[in-house]
């Protein structure tokens, strides 16, 4: 839609003169000139008046008008929808002639005679509707498997199906380009088949539509392909906490543990880093199960992760040393209160490998301890899974356990979370759809926050995955993990 306040270039003295001859005197002084929106064949006219107000109510008001062919003003018709608000006189002007030059000025009928506004003109369009843009579904991958997966979006575009192509474009997350894979036009449900990917591995994915020059994409949607042949907990594939496994073979060493006491089953896993000396990620499952109860209490029962070797964990009987970097607590990846079902459960909280080297005041024992316990108001009768993580952007920061060996400080931290949507479908997550299931992350720099609250932090999974290099829940290939909804989360 354009504005026009122009001035036809014509003699307005004529105009005004050929307009009737009951004009008398000079109106303009109770009219500002007209404004013309034009849409096509049809026109927004609007004029503001300077009566004052409440003058105009009952008072016959609107916009005369007429086409100017070959030079020639034609006959001038009357608007029949005119509105008054206020000192605003307002009318739509429709089935106009298209491409045609008109002339128009507004009207008020006084006791004393018609008074006019100054004349203006516009040009109409070429009266064709132009076809609305492509309307795109929300896409989905199914059938993921090591090697393939089946992408899935709905397309609306009402157009002739001669002139634009649609087509799927899809990459890995780490690539540069992407490659593409060409579908039928026409509206309703678009999906192909995929064959070649590689196993363990975070790809995006959108349906396209190019028309007439131009490029229109859905959202992106994403999924992970399973690890495939990789070794330790990638066997796991019902844990839908579990990240990828990455193969970083005299670094990375991974552990599950499993509860000794209530509720029993899984109690969770950790991927350790001994270079770092400390955990890259601590995945688990959340439920009442595990954290209704007090067994914590005063446990704290701090030791050696009895799966790893003692000989690459730190020794953290007592906290970090402070270093010219700071001074750092024993920070929980699973927290202890995540864990309160049983004192032997709790207990494998204590594991070294399941400490970092954390700021207390002001991260710690603030904004991470909130977070910590917000996340409990997301539990469900389904099961929250959750990864908590370090991040190393660098490694310049340094404290000593107590053995004098160096630990490096994490740089950031972050959670990353997944539930099915209504929290009580009583089936495993891995089977919902993409709809049925919300996931979120939580990234922080590590560092004192004042006032602060976990919600100013929330991100899509599919970017934390962008900044850590860790691919999240593949064994819940419908996670919607490039979508977020920040209301959904109550944190």
């Amino acid at each position: 839609m354009k504005n026009i306040v122009a001035f036809l270039l014509l003699g307005l003295t004529v105009i005004a003169a050929s307009c009737g001859d009951d004009k008398k005197g000079d109106d303009n002084q109770w009219f500002l000139t007209p404004e013309a929106a034009v849409s096509g064949t049809t026109v927004e006219m609007t004029c503001q008046t300077r009566f004052g107000a409440g003058v105009l109510d009952n008072v016959h008001v609107g916009f005369t008008y007429a086409p100017v062919i070959s030079g020639t003003i034609g006959s001038f018709a009357e608007s029949t929808n005119s509105r008054v608000d206020g000192r605003l006189i307002s009318s739509t002007l429709s089935s106009l002639a298209p491409e045609t030059t008109y002339v128009v000025r507004a009207f008020a009928d006084l006791s004393t005679g018609r008074v006019e506004s100054p004349v203006i003109s516009f040009e109409t369009g070429d009266g064709e509707v132009p076809a609305p843009d492509p309307v795109f579904g929300t896409p989905s991958a199914t059938g993921v498997t090591t090697t393939t997966a089946t992408l899935n979006c709905d397309l609306s575009f009402d157009r002739d199906a001669t002139d634009y192509s649609v087509y799927f474009r899809y990459k890995a997350v780490s690539a540069g380009d992407y490659l593409q894979v060409s579908v039928p036009v026409g509206a309703g449900p678009k999906t192909v088949g995929l064959t070649g990917l590689t196993p363990a591995t975070v790809y995006e994915f959108q349906l396209c539509v190019a028309w007439a020059g131009e490029f229109y994409y859905s959202g992106k949607g994403s999924f992970t392909t399973p690890g495939g042949g990789t070794s330790g907990l990638a066997k796991y594939s019902q844990w839908a906490e579990l990240p990828v496994v990455q193969d970083r073979p005299g670094d990375y060493y991974y552990a599950a543990h499993y509860c000794d006491g209530a509720p029993g089953g899984r109690n969770y896993s950790v991927c350790y880093s001994k270079k770092m000396r400390g955990a890259v990620w601590v995945a688990y499952p959340m439920h009442t199960s595990y954290t209704e109860g007090s067994a914590g209490g005063q446990n704290k029962s701090w030791r050696y992760d009895p799966v790893i070797p003692a000989s690459v964990q730190p020794d953290l009987s007592s906290s970090y040393q402070a270093s010219g970097d700071g001074s750092f607590s024993r920070g929980h990846m699973l927290a202890s209160n995540d864990r309160q079902s049983d004192k032997p459960t709790n207990k494998q909280t204590f594991y070294y490998t399941n400490m970092s080297p954390q700021i207390q005041d002001g991260f710690n024992g603030g904004i991470w301890s909130t977070l910590e316990k917000n996340c409990h108001k997301m539990i469900c009768s389904d099961t929250l899974y959750m990864v908590t993580g370090a991040y190393f952007a660098n490694e310049n920061k340094h404290c000593k356990d107590n053995d004098n060996n160096t630990v490096t400080v994490p740089t950031h931290y972050y959670k990353v979370l997944i539930r099915s949507k209504s929290g009580n479908t009583g089936k495993p997550i891995w089977t919902l759809t993409s709809d049925q299931i919300e996931c979120a992350g939580y990234w922080f720099e590590h560092k004192v926050y004042s006032g602060s609250q976990p919600s100013q932090f929330i991100k899509s999974v599919s970017w934390i995955e962008e900044q850590t290099g860790q691919t999240f829940f593949p064994n819940v290939p419908n996670a919607p993990k490039a979508t977020l909804d920040g209301s959904f989360w109550k944190i």
